[in-house]
């Protein structure tokens, strides 16, 4: 599980993080040890605080996305050209909706 990473990401102590979830240091401890595992209703409650899903948490390998291409790609990219790349794709989104868009309406009006 990926818990210790995310926890030191967001700059967060055991202590801290135990206290959000009302749990002891030592389960966070046990957890990022891999000596427990949190139950579901803690996965949920650890999912939220990182802003990430509990499939990430538990290292779940991804089902293949548009999304999930994408945020592999995000991935290789300096943290510097990430808006640019963001922007860009987000772009190429929008224009294969407008396109969508404006099939529909053309075959509507055939019709």
């Amino acid at each position: 599980m990926l818990l210790k990473q995310l926890r030191l990401f967001y700059k967060m102590t055991q202590s801290q993080l135990a206290k959000k979830l009302d749990v002891t240091k030592q389960t966070i401890l046990n957890w990022e040890n891999n000596i427990f595992e949190p139950s579901i209703e803690h996965l949920k409650k650890l999912a939220d605080i990182f802003n990430v899903s509990v499939d990430y948490l538990i290292e779940r390998k991804p089902l293949k996305t548009k999304i999930n291409e994408i945020c592999l790609e995000l991935r290789k990219i300096p943290h510097n050209d990430f808006i640019l790349f963001l922007r860009e794709e987000l772009l190429k989104i929008e224009k294969e909706e407008t396109k969508a868009i404006e099939k529909k309406q053309k075959e509507s009006k055939k019709k």
